[in-house]
């Protein structure tokens, strides 16, 4: 079998695949440009949380949920002060549509603050999808899009004449027709070369689009790309005298940047965050909506400013997608199940220390101390204070506890100090099992006393 003129042309090296944000650029000023470790306060001040968990995020389950669940986790977010989500993409008739402008209604009646968000490939169906749904809730956003990368329009025997014109069209007919509040974008944009991405923009802002999504569609940016990414699309608006299009940042954890290449956007001046509960997504997942937050509040914090998220409510956020999307609660990392949790003696000891203080501070009458020392009791091994997560710290009873971590159990569960004898009795059980306790197990070993 011959090969085409296509594959010959990449075989002898004359058709450039995709292009390499991270490595591959211009001799520009933004090559040299040290790149801020992390974005400023001011700039956490007014990003936008795009939240995908009803989206992009549901490409990674196995069971689609029902109107009802999804009503579950968009109650959850209104609670955080979540204000946009993206609830769907144009699959045919089915039920993703169906089930989508059910959301969509729902959505209109019982939060009315969220504007939702739907995908529209660059075609008349799923335009006409889109309009439908805008019939529905006035407040919708779409976001129109066609894949940009040199590898995609090479499979697809696409041109750049026939994406310009296409991408032209769809949303000069969203926005003129169908009377669309429009999101430019493109799949594959980290993969896409500067000047075509800076043709496709420029034809996506012209016909009436009022954002720009720049989607690392497989993962494949780190901050140092996605740095000089969103940089040149700010550059290419100003220019265009666009300044006011809100740019938006899409990322996966293929190779797990998303948390600090989504940073890294913010830092470079991007406005709005897509973000998913508990990182899920197709392949490796979504930039995680937790990480984000729990390093975004911290930094704000340190800045003496307040988040405009209710953090309080992310924990209770997180366990309502897992339910409703059947997956566990992960053990391990930010938020995970185990991450307020501690058996360790040394560990228990300094937390134990700082309740003492605390309670020593009570009976002294310096109630003023009392909140500040029972917050450096959460936090002394803990990076973020579980309160402010909806969580508090747990003890575990195992092999490596001491005096102190059954002494703190005791504590923490509202009883008197036990007992030497009766420390080394739960002590020797826990080690002799080499395994920590279960609740059960520790109160049939001890008579705690109120």
């Amino acid at each position: 079998m011959r090969p085409s003129l296509e594959l010959k042309k990449i075989i002898e090296g004359k058709i450039p695949l995709d292009f390499n944000w991270n490595c591959d650029f211009y001799k520009s000023s933004l090559l040299h440009k040290r790149i801020p470790p992390e974005p400023k306060a001011s700039q956490l001040k007014k990003v936008i949380i795009v939240d995908e968990g009803l989206r992009d995020g549901l490409h990674g389950v196995l069971d689609y949920p029902s109107v009802k669940k999804m009503l579950r986790y968009v109650k959850s977010a209104y609670l955080m002060k979540i204000r946009v989500m993206t609830i769907g993409i144009y699959s045919g008739d089915g039920v993703v549509s169906k089930t989508t402008k059910k959301l969509l209604w729902k959505m209109k009646v019982d939060f009315p603050q969220i504007s939702p968000i739907v995908l529209s490939m660059a075609t008349s169906e799923s335009l006409k999808w889109a309009a439908e749904c805008a019939a529905i809730n006035p407040k919708l956003q779409v976001l129109v899009f066609m894949g940009s990368a040199p590898s995609r329009m090479l499979v697809e025997g696409w041109t750049k004449d026939f994406v310009f014109s296409r991408l032209s069209w769809a949303v000069k007919k969203a926005v003129n027709t169908y009377k669309l509040n429009v999101i430019g974008a493109t799949e594959h944009t980290t993969q896409t070369p500067p000047g075509f991405l800076k043709a496709i923009i420029k034809t996506q802002i012209k016909n009436g689009a009022k954002y720009f999504c720049v989607a690392d569609t497989i993962g494949i940016a780190r901050p140092i790309g996605v740095y000089r990414i969103i940089k040149f699309v700010k550059k290419v608006l100003r220019d265009f005298g666009a300044d006011d299009i809100l740019i938006d940042w899409h990322g996966h954890r293929d190779i797990g940047y998303s948390t600090a290449n989504a940073m890294a956007a913010v830092a470079a001046g991007a406005d709005r965050i897509h973000l998913v509960a508990l990182g899920i997504g197709e392949r490796a997942g979504n930039s995680s909506l937790e990480k984000f937050l729990v390093n975004a509040s911290q930094i704000l914090r340190e800045s003496d400013s307040i988040p405009r998220w209710d953090m309080s409510y992310l924990s209770t956020l997180l366990k309502v997608y897992a339910e409703i999307t059947n997956n566990d609660l992960p053990q391990y990392g930010c938020l995970g199940e185990r991450a307020f949790c501690t058996s360790l003696g040394i560990h228990t000891a300094a937390i134990l220390k700082a309740e003492q203080l605390a309670l020593e501070a009570e009976k002294k009458g310096h109630s003023d101390l009392v909140p500040q020392l029972r917050e450096m009791a959460r936090k002394v091994y803990s990076a973020i204070d579980p309160n402010s997560v909806g969580r508090d710290y747990q003890i575990g009873i195992g092999p490596y506890s001491g005096a102190s971590t059954v002494k703190l159990w005791a504590i923490s569960k509202g009883f008197k100090e036990p007992s030497e004898r009766t420390i080394k009795k739960v002590l020797n059980t826990a080690k002799g099992l080499r395994r920590n306790l279960s609740k059960k197990e520790i109160f049939s070993l001890i008579n705690f006393k109120k």
